[in-house]
């Protein structure tokens, strides 16, 4: 058993890096036109304060999917490896969405924006945290990969659904 979780979730982490490159390289990434922010929570107030008359699913889908696509990853993160410690983990979980960005900025594609660094970190905790309860609660680690398997599969389907929504 501990074997199939183990290379299940080694698929699950290739199928997710690839939803990701999709996601987050390719030219004009969500209709975005190539723009730079460094103010942190400059674009999340700006969405939070004309939500009145932006439609609120682009709000969601700028504020909250930032978040929600990166928790698979500080799951994946935690069931992959043998933590080295909250401080590491949340060193990685900043380090990533800043590479992420820097590679938007040089590849030209999408936006470099600080605020998407704060949102895809927040997802990223969450995922560490989730896998932490989970450890916690079950205080078995084959157990809780397990539950992370899980997890990361209802969150696949989710984030599969609302990538080909109408």
């Amino acid at each position: 058993m501990k074997k199939l979780i183990s290379i299940s979730l080694l698929v699950i982490t290739a199928l997710y890096v690839l939803v990701m490159v999709f996601l987050l390289f390719r030219p004009g990434s969500f209709g975005m036109v190539r723009s730079f922010n460094f103010v942190p929570f400059y674009t999340i107030l700006k969405y939070w304060d004309n939500r009145d008359w932006l439609n609120n699913a682009i709000v969601i889908e700028n504020l909250l999917g930032n978040v929600a696509v990166f928790i698979p990853l500080g799951l994946l993160l935690q069931a992959l490896k043998r933590s080295k410690g909250v401080w590491f983990d949340l060193m990685l979980a900043v380090l990533i969405p800043v590479c992420v960005e820097a590679l938007q900025a040089l590849l030209m594609v999408g936006s470099c924006d600080i605020d998407d660094v704060i949102l895809n970190f927040a997802g990223i905790a969450i995922g560490i945290g989730l896998y932490r309860i989970a450890r916690a609660i079950m205080k078995d680690t084959e157990k809780t990969r397990l539950a992370a398997l899980g997890m990361l599969v209802l969150l696949g389907f989710g984030l599969l659904f609302w990538m080909f929504r109408p």
